[in-house]
């Protein structure tokens, strides 16, 4: 094992073991009172509800492209569990914002889960080795739907603890820029990494000031304004993993 690599286990299992030596964390009920709940047209809290219309686009837009470029392998498995992930959260984020609680939470949750893992996945893979998208597969993928499973079913008997899912959405934002500085990405340019990254900052920033920003706003509120951030974020996610594959076409193409 490098260098390298025992630097990201060791970052890894540092995180692991801070996590867990916390207090478990519960679900936060106020979580679920967003600034904007103004209904329209009959739909409730409508603008968290109708922000979630870019998931669906890019979701079709992957499964279209991907089909067109179609292999058996792990690592189309991996693009089409993220572009199934996207398409997901427009269906799961919009029925919780619709009635938010925690039961339709976890409908919120797991498809986001499975961006999450797959696009993690698909970096180890390009920078690290492609049998990551095996790994990813069998462990990473899984481990990210027991996450939000975990939590949903310790809150239904009195004890939710959101450790592992904390865990699984914010160890990939730690690792990723350490393994973009450690390895090097051959078929792709650094700003497509960039561009997903700031878009997923900016996506966070408006989530956590949803209150500010509507208040700033009056019509839009930053958790509405954070869905239209982070379907930015996955659509260069899939244009990323496109290039990747296209790249690869030509170069067995021009090997035969």
């Amino acid at each position: 094992m490098d260098k390298r690599a025992i630097l990201l286990l060791a970052i890894t299992v540092i995180a692991v073991i801070s996590v867990f030596s916390m207090d478990r964390i519960p679900q936060d009920m106020a979580y679920h009172c967003f600034s904007d709940q103004d209904p329209i047209l009959g739909i409730p809290n409508f603008w968290n509800v109708l922000s979630n219309l870019p998931f669906l686009f890019v979701g079709i837009y992957a499964f279209k492209e991907y089909l067109k470029h179609y292999r058996s392998s792990s690592q189309f498995l991996i693009n089409f569990i993220m572009a199934l992930g996207i398409l997901l959260t427009f269906f799961g984020s919009s029925y919780y914002h619709w009635k938010p609680n925690n039961d339709t939470l976890l409908w919120d949750r797991l498809p986001m889960t499975l961006i999450f893992m797959s696009f993690f996945t698909s970096v180890l893979a390009r920078y690290i080795s492609p049998q990551w998208y095996k790994i990813g597969l069998k462990f990473l993928v899984p481990i990210g739907i027991l996450s939000v499973t975990y939590w949903y079913f310790t809150e239904e008997f009195g004890v939710g603890d959101l450790r592992l899912y904390a865990l699984v959405q914010f160890l990939p934002i730690l690792l990723i820029p350490t393994i973009m500085f450690l390895y090097k990405d051959r078929h792709l340019p650094l700003e497509n990494m960039l561009w997903i990254m700031y878009l997923y900052f900016e996506a966070k920033i408006f989530e956590l000031f949803d209150h500010e920003t509507h208040y700033m706003f009056q019509i839009i509120s930053g958790h509405s304004i954070k869905h239209l951030f982070a379907a930015a974020a996955c659509y260069f996610m899939i244009r990323r993993e496109l290039n990747i594959i296209k790249k690869l076409s030509m170069a067995e193409d021009n090997n035969d």
